[in-house]
């Protein structure tokens, strides 16, 4: 009996002395005056077919924005100038007119953003001028830069390269949640969830980092209006993402993402109406999207 007690009182001890899985507080560390470059590149491959007649298109879009820290606030809150330094356009398929007008206009426009202590915009400035400087004053280009790259769009495409950060320290295995809608313009939107889990410690090269995984469930939903932008109108739709995972390597001493990966297979159909005649889209995509956080321009491709 007293051996006994005496072997389960060293099982106590071991276990009280053996490390517990260590907690590790994921947060961006925002330093006033510093600048940091986001690079984004998105390969897209998407085969359309509508009454038989099959579309391939492959695009590139490589695009380069600066962030430099105007200030930080006492309530965990932090003043950022966003500025479009480059968007470069590739693949075999040429894109439209208003479309590369439009991504064109937007080398070189800056915004002022406030993100709260939870990294959620509270003030986005500039978008204003955004318009401005693409439509002048035509109401009918004026219409079309508010449907194609509204407000609300680019405040979530800002605010989802921070908010992805749990509240909470976490250990290896912890998932969270975030809700997303995305803006697709005048074809609709897309709504649902992506997951978050924490794996672990891990190096990038030969840089420590941690790996976060995430899962992305979402579905389409179609436009609420006719935006009256296309030569066709959307009355219904199906679209799956039948696969949307992705990872994220975040440096925690540093407190910024280093770079990140995702790839996502939408696939499904629409009912699309035009000059009083219906007729359904049939959609495959393949699309890629990769990020890299730097303290210097990225180079030239």
């Amino acid at each position: 009996m007293a051996l006994r007690r005496c072997l389960c009182g060293l099982v106590l001890l071991l276990l009280a002395a053996a490390p517990a899985s260590a907690q590790v507080k994921l947060a961006w560390n925002f330093r006033k005056g510093e600048k940091f470059y986001q690079e984004t590149s998105t390969t897209l491959k998407q085969l359309t077919r509508i009454r038989g007649q099959e579309n391939l298109q492959e695009q590139e879009h490589v695009s380069v924005t600066s962030f430099t820290v105007k200030d930080r606030n006492q309530d965990g809150s932090v003043v950022l100038e966003q500025r479009i330094e480059s968007i470069k356009i590739g693949g075999k398929t040429e894109v439209s007119g208003t479309a590369e007008r439009l991504l064109r206009a937007m080398e070189g426009s800056t915004f002022t953003l406030t993100l709260s202590s939870d990294m959620r915009i509270t003030s986005f400035e500039g978008y204003d001028e955004l318009v401005q400087r693409v439509a002048g004053d035509d109401p009918a280009a004026l219409k079309v830069v508010q449907t194609l790259l509204s407000r609300e769009t680019l405040q979530s495409m800002t605010e989802e390269a921070f908010a992805f950060l749990p509240r909470e320290a976490v250990r290896p295995g912890k998932s969270w949640e975030r809700k997303l809608t995305a803006s697709l313009g005048p074809i609709g939107s897309v709504i649902g969830t992506q997951t978050y889990t924490y794996e672990g410690p891990t190096t990038l090269g030969e840089r420590p980092v941690q790996k976060i995984l995430m899962d992305a469930k979402l579905s389409y939903r179609p436009p609420q209006a006719d935006p009256g932008l296309l030569p066709f109108q959307v009355r219904s739709g199906e679209l799956r993402v039948q696969s949307g995972r992705g990872h994220l390597w975040f440096d925690d001493k540093l407190g910024r993402l280093v770079q990140s990966e995702m790839t996502m297979h939408i696939k499904g159909s629409l009912s699309l109406s035009s000059q009083g005649q219906e007729f359904t889209l049939e959609l495959d995509q393949d699309q890629m999207v990769k990020i890299r956080i730097t303290d210097e321009p990225p180079a030239v491709r």
